[in-house]
């Protein structure tokens, strides 16, 4: 969002270029003489008031996007070996709040009653900061691998977010 001083700014502008095209065509009109160095600073006047009117808005969508981009999460699942120990981890990559997170292992919701939870550790994670990660111990039976971890989330930027990340083994 622009500050007041920015769009006070950028208003002066506006009514700088308008002043000119105004004068220029009062000129023209009042003056019969030199018509086309009146009527072309006329033009050059309107051609520039569009020109900056253009890039402001390029600049306003520019920014829009950068401040989407903070607000945005986005989630990976994977296995991560920390010394003998296979841990599952949750990660967000990027700088947005990932909330409401619900992890499925092959379909099945990773909770307290999932066959391959590890009872001894916190519950399950709901929430996520920017750039932030949750590992979490798994009964990893050669039988009972999980293939593939889907990851569903909602962000500032947009509700139902989603991503499938396979697991192999690392």
């Amino acid at each position: 969002m622009r500050t007041s001083e920015e769009r006070r700014e950028i208003k002066k502008m506006k009514m700088f270029w308008i002043l000119l095209a105004l004068l220029a065509l009062i000129y023209a009109i009042l003056f019969k003489t030199n018509n086309v160095i009146s009527f072309g600073s006329l033009g050059f006047a309107v051609f520039s008031f569009l020109k900056i009117n253009n890039i402001e808005k390029r600049k306003l969508q520019i920014e829009e996007e950068r401040r989407s981009e903070e607000k945005a999460a986005s989630l990976i699942a994977y296995f991560r070996l920390s010394g003998k120990v296979r841990k599952f981890r949750i990660e967000n990559k990027l700088k947005g709040e990932a909330r409401n997170i619900k992890v499925l292992l092959d379909g099945k919701s990773l909770d307290e009653q999932h066959p391959l939870w590890y009872e001894r550790q916190p519950p399950i994670t709901t929430k996520l900061s920017g750039h932030e990660h949750r590992d979490y111990i798994l009964y990893l039976k050669p039988s009972a691998l999980p293939k593939s971890a889907k990851i569903y989330w909602t962000d500032d930027v947009k509700e139902n977010n989603f991503n499938e990340c396979p697991l192999p083994l690392v």
